[in-house]
């Protein structure tokens, strides 16, 4: 299942990483987050890895790696609206599932 996440946050990543995109301040604003392309499609892979049981426990570490992106974007900071790059969140995402993958195939 980490697997499945990481191919396709991968694969997403790929696409984004030669434009300049944006992440909309999802941190703060969750109609923003609603309407974000890339947020949606996290939460929907997550929905359907879901009809298993360790998803409950995914996205808990997803939201917490997400209130953690949220301590950390100052670091990243762009505009003053302090928007992140997406593959600065893009990149810890896959880092976190690939941690996790490891420890799920230990």
């Amino acid at each position: 299942m980490y697997g499945e996440l990481i191919t396709t946050i991968s694969h997403m990543k790929g696409k984004l990483d030669e434009c300049d995109i944006f992440l909309p301040n999802i941190f703060e604003d969750d109609k923003a987050a609603k309407k974000d392309v890339f947020f949606c499609t996290v939460i929907k892979v997550l929905q359907k890895a879901s009809k298993e049981k360790k998803c409950i426990l995914i996205k808990n570490e997803i939201s917490k790696l997400i209130r953690n992106l949220k301590k950390e974007k100052r670091q990243c900071q762009i505009h003053e609206d302090s928007e992140i790059m997406m593959p600065t969140f893009l990149e810890g995402l896959l880092q976190y599932l690939k941690m996790m993958y490891r420890k799920s195939s230990s």
